[in-house]
């Protein structure tokens, strides 16, 4: 089920669902943004942003690949403000693109049904 079927169940949705267009687009680096959306889970705007600018900062600046974000141990994970946890996801993250050798080229190539199926896994 896509979610114009789910939303449509709604009877309000489906007014909306009338006049908006959802289109996704295409973003680099997908780890990296589901990295940054474990981040900011739960945590206002301004602690989010501090902490993913501490976090960037311990790869220069650049956005990391998920091998290079392996290479970070949990300890120094926490030490930008990480909790446990979320450093233990963000791991679980990258690991998961390193071992099925997902791409962003890969992931663009499929179809939005595809893409939810495969990094929900």
């Amino acid at each position: 089920m896509n979610y114009k079927d789910h939303l449509s169940k709604d009877k309000k949705m489906i007014s909306l669902l009338k006049e908006i267009s959802f289109e996704l687009t295409h973003k680099n680096n997908i780890p990296l943004r589901l990295m940054a959306s474990i981040i900011s889970q739960q945590l206002s705007t301004k602690v989010a942003d501090v902490i993913y600018a501490r976090f960037i900062g311990l790869f220069n600046g650049k956005e990391p690949k998920p091998q290079q974000v392996l290479a970070i141990s949990i300890d120094t994970l926490r030490g930008v403000g990480l909790s446990n946890q979320k450093a233990g996801y963000i791991h679980n993250v990258a690991t998961f693109f390193v071992e099925q050798k997902l791409t962003d080229a890969k992931l663009h190539k499929m179809d939005n049904e595809t893409v939810i199926h495969t990094l929900t896994q």
